[in-house]
């Protein structure tokens, strides 16, 4: 993705992706930065890159059932959408978790396995939260939720 998305754009990384010995030569393609789950805050600078039409691009721990110390980075990256009226698409690499980068030593299978990259349709933090079933649906359940949804077979 930091070779793929407009030159503009803010990357943000989990802590293990930053780690990740194969991705420091992508990092000079893109501007990046991590996002430390145990140092959460709503950044202003990214609000007003938000704002500003800029575009950041969050990737996510690859787990579908988050303790509650790594949910801390969906709040406060539903807290940054919702300050800046962001829009989110989450986008999903099917196949990439078998790759000989996986961050899963136990799903490495093959060198180059065949990729297909899902997406949906843009949505604010507010319209998730209106589409959800529950009442009391928070905004950062609301986006995990469609994070997950991009996953499933059936998604665009």
């Amino acid at each position: 993705m930091l070779a793929l998305l407009p030159a503009d754009t803010l990357h943000i990384l989990d802590v293990d992706s930053a780690r990740a010995w194969w991705l420091e030569p992508w990092r000079s393609l893109a501007r990046t930065i991590v996002f430390n789950a145990h140092h959460v805050f709503v950044s202003r600078r990214l609000v007003r890159r938000l704002r500003g039409r800029g575009r950041l691009a969050v990737y996510l721990p690859d787990d579908t059932s988050p303790d509650p110390k790594a949910f801390r980075l969906f709040r406060a990256i539903s807290k940054i959408a919702v300050s800046a009226e962001a829009k989110i698409v989450p986008v999903y690499v099917d196949g990439a978790q078998h790759s000989m980068f996986s961050l899963d030593p136990a799903k490495r299978r093959s060198l180059l396995p065949r990729l297909r990259i899902r997406t949906l349709p843009a949505m604010t933090i507010a319209e998730l939260v209106a589409r959800s079933p529950s009442e009391k649906t928070l905004g950062a359940n609301a986006m995990f939720e469609r994070l997950l949804e991009v996953r499933t077979d059936n998604a665009g």
